[in-house]
């Protein structure tokens, strides 16, 4: 784990940018998905939902980069660099599940950005707010399946320890 490498090390400043940045994405998925962005939805308030889908997107994709970022680094880590270590390990199993959600959550969150998005913008449209809505729904959604996961991989002995 990050902290064997002591409180001070590049080990514990990655795991915690990670944390945050993950917590950001999820945090805004999830609370925009599942409260504040289905409130905005009627008609009357559709300028305040694409401002607002517009500003979720903007700070989730700094977001998404930072997660990438350091979890390439936590995954070196945590393998020691050995991919057989990944795939034959319950560490790399659990992470192998959490790479899957969050390619899921890129992929909901690019087809929001890239093609709804846009839509919205240009239509303002009914349909087209409730596309964007329902699809960060669903992101939302696989972002707590990535919170479960991370919780029990922080629990499994790192792939590099438990094949020595």
């Amino acid at each position: 784990h990050a902290a064997d490498a002591g409180v001070l090390s590049a080990a514990i400043g990655m795991q915690t940018l990670h944390v945050l940045a993950t917590s950001v994405w999820g945090g805004l998925a999830m609370a925009s998905g599942l409260a504040v962005l289905p409130a905005l939805g009627a008609s009357t308030a559709r300028g305040m939902l694409i401002r607002t889908a517009a500003q979720v997107s903007n700070v989730s994709i700094v977001a998404v980069a930072l997660v990438l970022l350091s979890g390439v680094f936590n995954a070196v880590r945590g393998s020691g660099g050995s991919l057989d270590a990944i795939l034959s390990s319950t560490w790399g199993h659990v992470l192998t599940l959490k790479l899957v959600l969050v390619a899921l959550a890129l992929v909901l969150g690019g087809l929001n950005r890239l093609s709804a998005l846009p839509r919205l913008r240009r239509t303002a449209s009914t349909m087209d707010a409730h596309t964007f809505v329902n699809v960060l729904y669903l992101e939302a959604l696989v972002m707590i399946g990535v919170f479960v996961v991370a919780a029990a991989l922080s629990h499994s002995v790192p792939a590099f320890a438990a094949l020595g």
